[in-house]
């Protein structure tokens, strides 16, 4: 199916503008919180809000696309990411962080197109920043191109992570003991912003040096991996080998050599409920 990348980044860029605008304005309101899997796993008015504003304008510029929102989603490997266009969207990267004041949120809005991102939008209007990136075209910053940096080591690193909204002692011991690891290798330090869009854009700017993680969804890496790519850098899973955007689990470094020191450190998480399977 031929997609006008042009046409669609744009697109995708007026809506992370226009919703984010509704973000900003809820962002200091009192919040309708509601709760999913667990007491820290939450869900507004606003997320739901401003996915349908952007599914329903997808669906109506693009009816033949796929789409795949974080609040629609239906379970562990209910997603089938075939070649055709598909749009993957986070309305609120950072629930928690907005409910709670943090600033730390972001519309999230990616398009893959034969299983990898071809764009990526991760625009935080609290902050105002939006992050783009597209394909061959590199990344920027309001406009303004962005570079990874060039370390190639852990020890000369600020490296981010972060725990996820679920509450499973044995995840959460793996990492620790990963963090531990890292941290005392020794890492300059260890960052946590509760949004792993924030989180990977940060090393795309080269405001932080990696970003490793585990447990979050599709919609939270398909978008902020090729603005880290553009920008220059790698993503990988825990392992150090190809990314696999259904498996829920990521490294993305400046450099190569960054990536394979910190997956030589740490123990790879397998995630026993993927978001679902390549076709």
């Amino acid at each position: 199916m031929k997609v006008d990348i042009d046409e669609a980044f744009a697109f995708a860029r007026k809506l992370a503008l226009e919703n984010g605008e509704i973000v900003k304005n809820a962002f200091h309101k009192p919040k309708n919180v509601d709760t999913k899997s667990n007491p820290s796993d939450l869900v507004t008015e606003t997320d739901r809000l401003v996915e349908k504003n952007i599914l329903d304008a997808i669906r109506a510029k693009y009816p033949t696309h796929k789409l795949i929102g974080e609040e629609s989603f239906v379970g562990p490997m209910s997603i089938t990411l075939t070649d055709e266009p598909t749009w993957v969207i986070d309305p609120i990267d950072g629930t928690s962080n907005f409910v709670t004041g943090f600033p730390y949120v972001a519309v999230v809005i990616g398009l893959v197109l034969k299983q990898e991102p071809v764009f990526g939008v991760v625009f935080n209007p609290i902050l105002g920043e939006m992050f783009t990136g597209c394909k061959d075209k590199g990344s920027f910053l309001n406009g303004e191109k962005i570079a990874v940096k060039s370390t190639k080591d852990i020890n000369n690193s600020v490296i981010l992570s972060g725990f996820s909204s679920g509450r499973n002692y044995e995840h959460l011991a793996k990492v620790r003991n990963n963090l531990e690891s890292v941290l005392m290798n020794p890492a300059i330090g260890i960052r946590m912003l509760g949004s792993t869009a924030c989180a990977m854009t940060m090393v795309a700017a080269g405001r932080a040096d990696a970003y490793f993680g585990a447990r979050f969804h599709i919609w939270d890496i398909a978008a902020p991996s090729i603005i880290v790519t553009e920008a220059g850098g790698v993503v990988s899973n825990l392992a150090g080998n190809e990314l696999n955007l259904m498996n829920r689990q990521i490294i993305s470094a400046c450099t190569n050599e960054l990536i394979n020191d910190i997956a030589r450190k740490i123990t790879p998480i397998e995630i026993p409920d993927p978001d679902g399977k390549l076709e």
